[in-house]
């Protein structure tokens, strides 16, 4: 996985926190997403940028990871933005948020045991045919979406 340098975290956190999330959701992260979140908790990359394509038109959103434990703010936990209920697919974890209110998902619905999930982001201000969150796919998986990132 390529270097990342770090704009802003929150310091390390015990892996054991990452997991006890994992353990309480349900799903299993990749373990590259584990070990750079462990080191850098709530992480804002310095290259933090990454383009996708929805409906057919290409667009870039930017990125900052979640956190877990005490060490951050309600604005910084993820499990304050895990997103239920009637305008959100199942088996979608939010990881992270963009600058304009959408999340960095790892995506789960093609295969709920998998350990190395594609990357979406959820466009939390557009819908699709069944009324939820439009979702656009980002990277096959966690360390081609960080072989994304890029600086603006």
């Amino acid at each position: 996985m390529k270097k990342i340098s770090v704009y802003r975290d929150s310091g390390i956190v015990d892996i054991s926190e990452i997991e006890r999330f994992e353990n309480k959701i349900g799903y299993e992260f990749p373990s590259e997403y584990k070990y750079l979140i462990s080191k850098h908790n709530a992480l804002r990359p310095s290259s933090e940028c990454f383009d996708f394509n929805c409906n057919g038109e290409l667009d870039s959103r930017d990125v900052s990871f979640f956190g877990y434990g005490e060490s951050v703010n309600e604005y910084e936990d993820i499990e304050e933005f895990q997103q239920e209920g009637s305008y959100c697919y199942e088996h979608i974890v939010v990881i992270g948020g963009a600058a304009n209110g959408d999340y960095i998902c790892f995506d789960y619905r093609g295969n709920p045991n998998s350990n190395n999930p594609p990357v979406i982001v959820m466009l939390h201000d557009s819908t699709d045919e069944n009324n939820k969150m439009l979702i656009c796919p980002v990277a096959d998986n966690f360390e081609l979406f960080i072989e994304s990132l890029y600086a603006d």
